[in-house]
């Protein structure tokens, strides 16, 4: 290619030379001729720098970005065939999500704060028209993203508490509760959050504590039991049943449920408070089961 263009820059410039210089003594004419061909490199090269300058280059994130940006996970989002370049953008940032979602071992989380930091875009034709193919650099906050793996995890930091006639909340409750939240599909995270006192009613007091476990919410539970009156040899007690979830990222309640009084009977007082819990507890159970976000 580049002795082909130094022939034709040749022939240009004796062309040039013999329609200006007609007439002009021989030896004259035939230094003219070795000066103009002494720029030949000169214009090759210029030539040469327009080609390249002019070609167009895949930036430096293409295929793969930097990721060691110590404030942001840039992604390379791509999209080819292409109708339009809207459509490209459109079909490349669903890419970035997938890309997110693989990130986040599978699971589909919504990454806030993210941005387009960059764009590169090709224009082919095919048989089928012109398509074209669309890079987006996508820039996600690293804080975020470490919020979204702990909520992708969806661990759990759990407190049960009690209020039966001073009795401790049942030895079997505990399991019977973390039983319903995994089938909620959340990891219940060990812990003595049992023994911090006014949790429930002060919830912000724990929040510090699942952040510290790698939980992202804290759920609370609350029992309360009251003896009713006497009917001959029977005894009543009715039960009741609250919970809380609370997000630990950034300690809003997500969702929350009270049960309504329920009522339980036996030949004991404490066997009929048992009683009104059992069904307390059934009643949240369904509900912890089903999912509480």
């Amino acid at each position: 290619m580049i002795v082909a263009q130094h022939n034709i820059f040749q022939n240009i410039i004796e062309s040039i030379v013999i329609n200006n210089f007609m007439g002009v003594d021989s030896s004259h004419f035939l230094k003219r001729i070795e000066f103009m061909k002494a720029f030949i490199p000169v214009l090759l090269l210029t030539g040469l720098l327009h080609i390249s300058c002019t070609a167009q280059l895949k930036p430096n994130w293409v295929p793969i970005p930097n990721r060691s940006h110590p404030d942001y996970l840039y992604i390379t989002a791509v999209c080819h065939d292409a109708s339009t370049i809207s459509d490209g953008k459109t079909c490349a940032l669903s890419d970035a999500s997938r890309q997110i979602e693989s990130e986040l071992g599978g699971k589909a989380t919504r990454v806030p704060g993210d941005f387009i930091v960059e764009e590169y875009s090709e224009k082919r034709n095919t048989s089928h028209g012109e398509v074209f193919d669309i890079w987006l650099l996508v820039a996600y906050p690293r804080a975020e993203i470490k919020k979204a793996h702990v909520r992708a995890a969806d661990r759990v930091l759990l407190g049960i508490y009690c209020s039966s006639d001073g009795d401790k909340c049942p030895e079997d409750l505990r399991g019977r509760i973390e039983q319903s939240v995994t089938s909620g599909g959340m990891s219940p995270v060990p812990s003595n959050l049992d023994a911090v006192s006014g949790a429930f009613e002060n919830p912000s007091s724990v929040v510090r504590l699942a952040c510290d476990s790698g939980a992202a919410h804290v759920l609370l539970v609350k029992f309360e039991a009251r003896p009713l009156t006497r009917m001959g040899d029977e005894f009543y007690s009715e039960a009741r049943a609250q919970y809380r979830l609370i997000d630990a990222l950034d300690g809003k309640v997500v969702s929350s449920f009270d049960t309504d009084w329920v009522k339980g009977g036996h030949y004991s007082q404490k066997d009929a408070s048992r009683k009104s819990l059992d069904a307390a507890t059934e009643i949240i159970s369904r509900r912890l089961s089903g999912g509480v976000r």
